[in-house]
């Protein structure tokens, strides 16, 4: 497994972490330490930031669970990523894309996601 696969690995376990310190360790593990996580709904600066965020993510969206959908595509210190949010009795609620900027020791200096699919053009 390549350092980019274990680095989207610890954070889609971040995302499905419900103990705080897991929460916590994993964001260590994947984050520098003044990452950028933005999506359409969390916007958080700083891993302690970011560990909040998500607990009170998980306080909105009970049960959710983060399942990554695709291989972690690299280029130019860059990583894409898919991924499905099911809910408690399994139905995929969203799926969304994540793109990431790696920093120099590989862990994820920012990371933008999105829900798909793009709408239509009218």
């Amino acid at each position: 497994m390549s350092t980019a696969e274990r680095v989207m690995e610890a954070y889609v376990a971040m995302w499905n972490a419900t103990d705080e310190e897991e929460r916590r360790r994993l964001a260590e593990e994947a984050l520098t330490e003044g990452a950028a996580v933005i999506y359409p709904t969390v916007v958080a600066h700083g891993r302690a930031e970011t560990v909040t965020a998500i607990g009170h993510f998980q306080e909105r969206v009970p049960g959710a669970r983060f399942i990554a959908t695709s291989v972690v595509e690299q280029h130019h210190g860059w990583l894409r990523t898919s991924w499905d949010m099911t809910v408690p009795d399994g139905t995929v609620r969203m799926q969304g894309e994540d793109v990431a900027e790696e920093s120099q020791d590989g862990r994820l200096s920012r990371v933008i996601g999105f829900h798909n699919p793009l709408p239509e053009r009218p």
